[in-house]
């Protein structure tokens, strides 16, 4: 199906579908003081400019109250250099 939002996929168990969304971390409770996103163009949104230029995962940890939020900006070849 179509992904909606951005999100993290997990495992998924008997009380999850293993998508956690962008609007589910927003809305949780986190102590984390950097939350690091390693995935190739990690900050970026979708486009949109909402608050800034930051995309729906690192928006969201800083609204559910992280510190900082480090991820890249640019794509990552899949075969190592």
């Amino acid at each position: 199906g179509y992904i909606s939002e951005a999100g993290l996929i997990l495992t998924p168990d008997a009380e999850s579908d293993g998508f956690l969304r962008s609007s589910e971390i927003a809305r949780g409770k986190l102590s984390a003081r950097v939350v690091l996103l390693t995935a190739c163009s990690s900050i970026k949104g979708d486009g949109m400019r909402v608050n800034g230029p930051l995309g729906g995962l690192a928006r969201a940890f800083l609204a559910n109250g992280s510190g900082s939020v480090v991820g890249s900006n640019w794509n990552v070849p899949d075969k190592p250099s």
